[in-house]
């Protein structure tokens, strides 16, 4: 019998989740766009004037896009795994 504290555990159809993992995909990728925008910026401001601020917002900025690259990477593979959906 069907009833309503059943329905919270259905799961998830093939097409669901490789849409969410689509939409996971294009967020992680434009997050990373973003990144590279203010890292460059910073670079730049850093180039004209150096300062030990700028180097460590640069370094933290550098360690952030690494990390997102890294999950677009793992997000693609994962897609890509998952092909035959």
């Amino acid at each position: 019998m069907w009833t309503f504290h059943t329905a919270d555990r259905s799961e998830p159809t093939v097409r669901g989740t490789r849409a969410d993992a689509e939409s996971k995909l294009r967020h992680l990728e434009h997050q990373e766009a973003e990144l590279v925008k203010r890292l460059v910026v910073l670079k730049e401001r850093h180039a004209f004037a150096p300062r030990e601020v700028t180097e460590r917002q640069v370094a933290a900025l550098d360690s952030k896009l690494e990390a997102v690259r890294a999950e677009v990477d793992a997000a693609r593979t994962a897609l890509r795994s998952r092909a035959d959906w």
